[in-house]
């Protein structure tokens, strides 16, 4: 009988760790996968929405990019389990949310495709999304933003 009743404990106390795990490590990093994810979207979507679009693209691709901006920053600063996995993997999500706030501040004008391109890139590069990208582009982007850093703050961190 008191095997049964060990067994039966040790259950309840493997079903409350498992559940602990999912909701309260579990989920919140998944929630920051997933926005993470839509962040990557709304830079690679508007990086490049200028002034020859319409005022309902333009509007609607500063909403995005200052959604996933939001996001960024929301989990970023939020629960420790997001805080230590982002450390652990290298996602740099306020800076990344700099970058798309500096992305929303440029559509609508007429910056030029290298400059969209490189603050896309640059959201690439500090979500860790930055496979596709050569390794010079990768050490130019950085190079650039430490440059861009030093001139002038668009608030990116340097990490």
């Amino acid at each position: 009988m008191s095997d049964q009743v060990l067994t039966v404990i040790l259950s309840a106390t493997a079903g409350a760790l498992a559940w602990f795990v999912t909701n309260w490590i579990g989920k919140p990093i998944a929630d920051a996968w997933d926005k993470r994810l839509k962040a990557l979207q709304a830079a690679e979507q508007n990086a490049c929405v200028g002034g020859g679009s319409s005022e309902a693209r333009i509007v609607a691709a500063r909403a995005s990019l200052n959604d996933a901006a939001s996001a960024l920053r929301t989990i970023s600063r939020g629960q420790w389990p997001v805080r230590l996995y982002c450390w652990f993997v290298r996602y740099d999500l306020e800076a990344a949310a700099a970058v798309l706030v500096h992305l929303h501040n440029i559509t609508g004008l007429d910056v030029g495709t290298e400059a969209c391109s490189f603050f896309r890139d640059a959201v690439y590069v500090f979500l860790r999304a930055h496979q596709h990208l050569t390794r010079e582009r990768i050490d130019e982007i950085k190079k650039k933003l430490e440059q861009l850093r030093g001139a002038h703050s668009i608030g990116l961190a340097g990490r």
